[in-house]
This record gives structure tokens, sequence and C-alpha cells, in this order.
């Protein structure tokens, strides 16, 4: 029965801080509404609850005759509740227990004086009450308990194994769980579940008080408890507000109603101790049992710094002073936030930023059209918070409906610290000012890094080129670069682009050793892509250009112009002449186009009996031409020659390779090379017989043409049985022969050998056998055959 007193005492004056805390709550003598109100319809699961509740005067509704039965009670209110119904006195410690209740908040006291009956969170050693969070079942578990004396230590802890969210609850409040389900106090739902983290709204709080009543857990007309109507002995409000919705709602302690004028619901932007009459007012409340009313965007005000109206999105500074007569008492400040968006808040955008390539992309919400003027893309090395125009800016946009813009290395800056350009590699802060008129209002404020190498790492990759002509080739010399990350440099040459970089233009040469400096490029060399047709041209003049590359990084030097040792082929086509030929009776003809004159020195004509591609002065010539306008000549037998494989002269009958090579200093340019006969007879060829054998009874006989007559002494008739090439007088010689129209001669077996390998010529034996024509002025040996003698 003690139990149920102290529980009876305990939750009417629970019922009574619900009271405290219902906004422009009135006694239930004053109560008009009669348990009825606006926002409970008759078929609200609660409706019955919230009227027994009205009916008792233990929980009101609000003067707009609403009960707002979904409204949550918060941990902050919750702690007021427990000393108001515990009858605390309040304490004010020097230190505080809580981290994020300070000394001097307006809740600091209650919190502090009610902290026994609260729970409270830890982190990292730290203590946290939170008292914007709402009210749980546990934490009214934890109160209960602890308010009532009941001993949690000693409760059966079994019974929370009849729920099925047992787990749900917090380890350390688990026994005033089970001591308050013990105790009758709290109970499960129909499924068994306690919810020990599901808050309380009003219409919750009078269902489960209305409950205690109808199943007689409290009985009012038990015990008759007559609760001190006491008046209120203070003239100072004690003001809270929160959110709901589109607005605010201010709450605040009631004050003796002996002397009382009004309340008036005091704001300001700028004074952080705002009262009446200083700052104006927002309201005026007549009503001494009046505790609330709520502000919202649009609300006049009177006086003050407001501008005349309440705006939605600004904070201010808000008290209440209660007024009596000419005195005046104003409560505790509190900061509140009007919901919605500001004109200011309207008009400044919101920044992100990503990175796309080598680009950095903004993108920002939009603002209002009305009265837009512009857009400034704003950045800055060193100010953390940039705005136009004291940091300059990047870009101006004038339609305000454009939401993004790209920003790169290179790109020039207006003004600011950033000497005039975007930098690759750099980071800088960034914001979008939006201008309107002479107002403007700058977005937060994101960093970015643009992409690309710092000016330092350019330098440091970045080789510087320089060339020299050693022999036929060019040789480029280089500065090494930094090692780290390199993986190769390329040799790079174009003809036409005075900018070469690889790969935008192929490349003649990879050098993979980061300490490589030299490169020698010659006429043939290969190279890949670009304009070059595959190869480094000979006289050619190429811009160069050495490409250090890093990954996927490309870091190119200086260009130079380098012109390859020997003659282009535009030069060489100009200088090279093309050759024909002719007969012209015991003349060989030969005609060839002209060269230019330039540097001309002159023609030599260029014969050979053995090299496809004759030249001069390998191969000597024939003639010297010093006109450049000649494009002809002749040749003969019997033309001198000088040098080269013709023993002198031309010959007649002789076969000879032939070209003309133009000669410009110590440079020469070939024709094409023409093969031709020289007319007549060729003095060898006439002098030289053609041997054949036959068999005529029994003996081999040899023949021969006749050989020309002129200076002709006789002819040799020559064996031999090793020499596989015999001539007169080397190899001897069977028999003489002087006439010249004598050209047969029959072997017989015995007949003497002068000389040689041979003693008598021999049946059976197989011989190598030759005519050598002798003449005054020389020998000539015919063909070789083989013979055996029968």
């Amino acid at each position: 029965m003690k139990l149920k007193k102290r529980l009876v005492v305990f939750l009417v004056m629970t019922i009574m801080v619900f009271n405290t805390f219902g906004v422009q709550a009135t006694n239930n003598k004053h109560n008009e509404n009669n348990g009825k109100f606006k926002d409970v319809k008759d078929d609200h699961w609660a409706r019955e609850y919230i009227e027994l509740m009205t009916k008792y005067g233990i929980i009101n509704g609000y003067d707009d005759k609403s009960f707002k039965p979904e409204s949550a009670v918060f941990r902050g209110e919750f702690a007021k509740m427990m000393v108001l119904t515990m009858q605390l006195d309040l304490i004010n410690p020097g230190t505080g227990t809580f981290e994020d209740v300070k000394k001097g908040d307006w809740l600091y006291k209650h919190v502090e004086t009610a902290k026994p009956y609260l729970t409270g969170f830890e982190l990292n050693g730290k203590y946290y009450f939170k008292p914007s969070l709402q009210a749980q079942r546990e934490d009214m578990a934890v109160a209960i308990v602890k308010g009532l004396g009941i001993e949690a230590d000693k409760t059966d802890m079994s019974v929370l194994s009849t729920l099925k969210d047992e787990n749900s609850i917090s380890p350390m409040l688990r026994k005033y769980v089970a001591a308050a389900i013990n105790e009758g106090i709290m109970v499960g739902d129909d499924n068994k579940y306690f919810n020990p983290k599901q808050t309380l709204t009003r219409a919750e709080a009078a269902t489960l008080l209305a409950r205690l009543i109808i199943e007689k857990k409290v009985v009012f007309d038990e015990t008759k408890i007559v609760i001190d109507d006491t008046s209120v002995s203070t003239k100072k409000p004690v003001l809270t507000a929160k959110t709901e919705g589109s607005k605010i709602v201010l709450d605040w302690s009631n004050v003796e109603a002996s002397g009382f004028n009004y309340y008036k619901v005091v704001l300001s932007k700028g004074d952080s101790t705002p009262s009446y009459p200083d700052n104006g007012y927002a309201k005026a409340i007549s009503s001494v049992t009046t505790s609330g009313c709520e502000l919202k965007d649009g609300d006049t005000y009177n006086g003050g710094d407001l501008g005349g109206a309440i705006k939605a999105g600004q904070t201010y500074y808000a008290s209440i002073t209660a007024v009596y007569g000419d005195q005046k008492y104003t409560s505790n400040v509190i900061t509140i936030k009007i919901p919605g968006t500001s004109e200011a808040a309207a008009r400044t955008t919101t920044l992100s930023s990503a990175v796309q390539g080598d680009k950095i992309v903004l993108d920002w919400s939009n603002v209002p059209a009305t009265g837009f003027s512009y857009y400034k893309v704003v950045l800055s090395k060193s100010d953390s918070t940039p705005s136009y125009p004291s940091n300059g800016y990047a870009k101006v946009i004038t339609s305000a409906t454009t939401s993004g813009c790209e920003l790169k290395a290179g790109e020039t800056y207006n003004g600011g610290d950033l000497g005039g350009s975007i930098k690759a590699g750099q980071t800088y802060y960034a914001s979008i000012t939006a201008v309107y008129g002479d107002q403007k209002y700058t977005s937060n404020v994101v960093t970015i890094t643009i992409p690309g190498t710092t000016d330092a790492t350019i330098k440091a990759r970045t080789t510087i080129l320089s060339s020299s002509i050693q022999g036929d080739k060019v040789a480029l010399d280089w500065s090494n670069v930094a090692a780290t990350g390199f993986t190769y440099y390329k040799v790079v040459l174009s003809k036409s682009d005075s900018t070469p970089s690889y790969p935008d233009n192929g490349y003649a040469k990879v050098i993979t050793s980061v300490t490589g400096s030299e490169s020698k490029i010659g006429a043939g060399d290969t190279y890949s892509g670009g304009d070059l047709s595959g190869s480094v041209k000979a006289g050619e003049t190429y811009y160069a250009s050495i490409t250090a590359v890093y990954g996927d990084q490309k870091y190119t030097s200086n260009v130079i112009t380098i012109k390859i040792p020997g003659t282009s082929e535009a030069v060489v086509k100009a200088r090279t002449t093309a050759l024909t030929s002719s007969i012209q009776g015991d003349k060989v003809v030969l005609d060839w186009s002209n060269v230019e004159a330039a540097e001309f020195s002159n023609y030599k004509v260029v014969l050979s009996k053995s090299d496809s591609t004759p030249s001069y002065p390998e191969n000597g010539y024939a003639k010297s031409i010093t006109s450049v306008t000649t494009s002809g000549c002749e040749i003969k037998a019997g033309d001198t020659y000088y040098s080269g494989d013709i023993s002198g002269s031309v010959k007649a009958g002789e076969t000879y390779y032939a070209s003309i090579t133009a000669v410009y200093g110590d440079q020469k340019y070939t024709s094409n090379v023409v093969t031709i006969k020289i007319p007549g007879i060729n003095e060898e060829t006439a002098r030289t017989a053609v041997l054949t054998s036959s068999t005529v009874d029994g003996k081999i006989k040899l023949a021969w043409t006749k050989t020309d007559a002129t200076k002709f002494t006789h002819y040799k008739v020559v064996l031999s049985k090793y020499n596989t090439s015999p001539s007169y007088p080397d190899d001897g010689y069977v028999a003489v022969i002087s006439d010249n129209e004598n050209i047969n001669y029959v072997l017989v077996a015995g007949t003497d050998y002068q000389g040689g390998d041979v003693e008598t010529i021999t049946s059976g034996q197989t011989y190598y056998a030759t005519i050598t024509s002798v003449y005054e002025d020389g020998k000539y040996t015919s063909n070789v055959i083989t013979i055996t003698i029968p």
C-alpha cells in the first residue's frame, strides 16, 4: 500500500509537469475546451484518454484549442520535469558534469540537480546529456524507479526474458526496466515488446496515465491527494524553445499574477541580451497563465533591429519580458533560428567540386533570378574565406540558371593572389559569389587542387636540349631529369610543327636510362609516326625536342632547329640528271637532262666493265664537261678512259655500264645507269678463237674459228693433263700453225709434246685443250674443251 501511495504522488506530480510544459496551458477550472480539441477528432485513437486527462485537469491543451497530441517530450524538458516533480532545490556547481551542458545554459541547474534520476552518455571517458534528444521509455523507467526509491539491484531480472526486444534495452538500464515491470509501473505491449527506445508523445502520455487509472494502478478516489496549488512566487520567467514544422514554439514558466500586466516576446539580431522596451517586441500577451507562443516567417515585429518582420532562416536572440507596471523582469536568453530560407540564404549558393581529367568541375545550386546580376567564380591561395571583390575572380557568369563551370591550369585570373593565372598542381580555396546589384552573397568554401604538376616538379622533369654536328650526324645533348617515376625519353622531330612533343609528333628514338643524355640522328634513321614519312632525310631541317615520360605524364624540353648532314631529296633531285643512250654509226650517243646551275662544277662521263653502279671518282671517267647546259656527248672505240677498269681506252664491241656524275664542289650526284655496247669489232674477240673437237677415223680432230689476220704470227695447240685453263706459253704446245687460214689439227697418240705437264700424247689419256692465237702485240687463248685420246 505504501508503494502504491508513493506511486500516486509521483504520477500526479509527473502529470503536473506535463501540465507545466503544455504550451499556453491553463488549469482545469478555466479550461473552456472541456476535453474537446480541434486536433483530436472523434476517431482519434487516444481521444477518450485525452478527454479523461483534461477532465481531471492533468494535461491541458493550448489556447488555440489544440492539444498537439503528437508533440514529443525532450530530455532537457524531462530534466526540468524531474526537478519540479521531486521538488528538488536547484544546485549550481562550479564545474558541470556534462560536456554539452555548460555553466550558464538555461538548463544547467536543472540537469545538474536532476542527474541522480537521469540517464547520460559516455564517450571516450567524457559525459554527455544530449538535452535536444527525445526522451525514451527506458529513460522514464530509470527516473520512476529512482524517484520512488525502489531498489533496482534486488529486482527479479528474469521478467525481461518475457520480452521479445529484451536485447534492445541499454545494458546499464536493464535493472530499472525490470524493476518498473515487476512493480507494475510500466508494461510491454500486447506483442510482448517493451519498446525501450520509443519516444513518448503527449497522446501516448495521456493514454499511459489514463490506463493506469482505468486499470486501477492509480486510483484517485482511494486516497484524496490535494495538490497544493501554490501560486507562483517569481516574476522572472524561464524560457525554452523548440522547432515544430515551419514554426518556433516558445515555452516559458508562469510568473506571479499579482500586479501582472503582460508578457512581451522579444527578439534581436544583434543584441545578445534583448529585453522590452529597448529591443521592441513580437507579441504582447496579457494572460499571466499563458506560457507559450509560436513564431514564424513573416510575423510582424515592432521596433528593434528586425526591420519590421521576422525572417525565415534568420537567427535571433530571444527572451520574455514580464511587465508589472513600470517594472520589467526579463527571462533568460536563448538563440532561435526561424525555419525556412531567408533572402540571404536563398541568394547564397551551395558549392561542390569534382575532378574530371585535367579540369576541376565546380557545381553550385541556382539562386533566384529576380535582381540577379552575375556569379563570380573566386579562388585564393591563402585566404580560406575568399569572396568577390576582395579576392578577384576567375570567371563571370551572367545567367542565374547556370550551375557549373570548369577550371584548368593556365586560365586567366583577375586580381587576388594567383599571380594572373591558375597553376597546375596548386591548391586553392574556392567559392561562388552571387551578385545582386550592390549586394553580394558568397557560397560555402571548397578546397580544390588543379590537376597537373607543380612548377617545381615540371622544372625537375623538363630537360634542356642542345645540338652539334658530328660528321654525317646531328648529336643531341640534354640535361638529366629527376629519376623518381621516370619511364623513358622520346627523341622527337617534326618538319612542320614548331612545338613537337611525344606522342603527338611520333619519335625517332626511345631511351630508357634516366642518365642517358645524348642521341645521334642521321639520314636514314627510322622515324615512328609524325610527319617524317618513316625516316630521317639528309639535308632536311627539323624542329627537335626531348619528351621525358613519367607514367602518363609527359614533359617536353625546349625546341631547337637541326639540319641533317647530307643533301635533301629536293636538292638531290635537282642535281641528279636522267641519262639515255643511242647508236649513231660507230658511236654511242649519251643524252642527259640538265641539272641546277648553282654551285655546279662539271659533269663526269663514267663507264665500267664490271661495276653495275659506276660513279665518279670511284670508277674514273671518259669525259669531263664544265658547261651545265651541255646535255650529251659521244663515245667511240679508242676514246681515252681515265682510271677505272677499262685499261686506258674504250674498246669496240665492248659492253659497259654508263652514268653521268654531276659534281658540285665536294658533293657528287650520279644519274641512273644505262648499258651500252661500243660499235665495231672488239680486238680481243676478233683475236680469240672458238675451239671445238670431233672424232674422225679413230682420231681427235680439233677445229677453231679463224682469228683476225692483222699482226697474226701463229696458232699454238695447247694441252694439259691437270691445268683446267691451259694457255701458251705456260702449258707448252703440241703444234705451231703459222697459216692463219689453217684452222684444223688432228691429235695422234705418240706425238711428242713441248713443255707443260705432257711429254707424249697418250692413248686413253684425257686432256684440257685450247688454241692460243699469238700476235705481235699479244696472245689470246680460246675457250677450253676436254678431250680423251682414243
